[in-house]
């Protein structure tokens, strides 16, 4: 599914700036909801669910097997799958999204190196290892989140290319290359968000 719809140019802060920003909106969010009662919390997160949608960090897992997508901490580019550690290159954010077609689309970011997760190159060719680069707000940045069975589960499309992240081979073990691949519905391209999308 590729659409002809290209996002606007902007003027202002860089995009590395501008996930910086984000970074810090996020951890100024973070001190202020853990200094509130529960039960202001629980209002807050009925009261917005849309708004909560750019402030999560958390695990992206594969629902096959439970491990998650890593950063390679060698080079903090490749992105693999690996046991779950909750340590920072495991730890993703979720931009703004960005409707197209009644579809939303986020950039999905490392809180690790602040970089976005995106096909090698802006490819648009299946197989090609999905890595993380500096984010530049470009379509191959951004991911369309499909329904997949429940709130926390969702098969992640690639808004430039038309696939679908993939574990390389269906594979379980530590150090499985992140692809992206013909969406096939197969649990390879299932992921689940501990928080729920």
């Amino acid at each position: 599914m590729n659409f002809d719809v290209k996002r606007q140019a902007t003027t202002g802060p860089s995009p590395v700036t501008t996930v910086h920003n984000r970074r810090s909106r996020v951890r100024r969010l973070l001190a202020v909801l853990a200094a509130l009662p529960l039960a202001a919390l629980a209002v807050t997160v009925v009261a917005s669910p849309a708004q909560a949608l750019p402030h999560f960090v958390s695990e992206i897992q594969n629902d096959g097997n439970g491990k998650c997508l890593d950063v390679r901490t060698q080079d903090n580019y490749s992105v693999q799958l690996w046991d779950c550690t909750n340590h920072t290159e495991q730890q993703w954010i979720y931009g703004d999204p960005i409707v197209v077609d009644g579809i939303p689309y986020v950039d999905i970011i490392n809180w690790r190196n602040d970089a976005c997760l995106e096909p090698a190159g802006g490819s648009r060719e299946a197989a090609v290892p999905v890595v993380v680069n500096p984010c530049s707000g470009g379509d191959s940045q951004l991911w369309g989140l499909f329904y997949a069975g429940s709130p926390t589960i969702r098969v992640l499309h690639n808004k430039s290319s038309g696939l679908c992240l993939d574990l390389r081979g269906g594979t379980r073990a530590n150090g499985a290359l992140i692809e992206q691949y013909w969406c096939n519905g197969t649990s390879a391209q299932v992921w689940r968000e501990t928080l729920g999308w």
